[in-house]
C-alpha cells in the first residue's frame, strides 16, 4: 500500500541559535536561545516567533478540520 503524503512538508520548533526576524511580523524579533516555529518550502527556510508561530498553526489546524468536514 502506498504511503499517504503529508500536506506539512517540512515545519518543526527549534530553539534560535542567533538572533532572528519573524517572517509574518517585521517588528517581531526571535532572540538567541527563544523557541520559534520553523517552516521549510523548497530551498527557503522562514523562522517565525512563537506568537506568530502558534496563530499559524491555529489557523492551519482551522482549516483542516475545514477540510474534514464532510458536506
Amino acid at each position: 500500500m502506498a504511503k499517504p503524503r503529508s500536506l506539512l512538508k517540512q515545519a518543526f520548533w527549534d530553539v534560535a541559535k542567533r538572533q532572528r526576524r519573524c517572517r509574518h511580523s517585521k517588528s517581531h524579533s526571535i532572540q538567541k536561545g527563544e523557541r520559534c516555529l520553523v517552516i521549510k518550502v523548497e530551498r527557503e527556510v522562514k523562522s517565525y516567533c512563537e506568537t506568530c508561530g502558534d496563530d499559524i498553526l491555529k489557523f492551519t489546524q482551522d482549516r483542516l478540520d475545514e477540510l474534514r468536514k464532510k458536506n
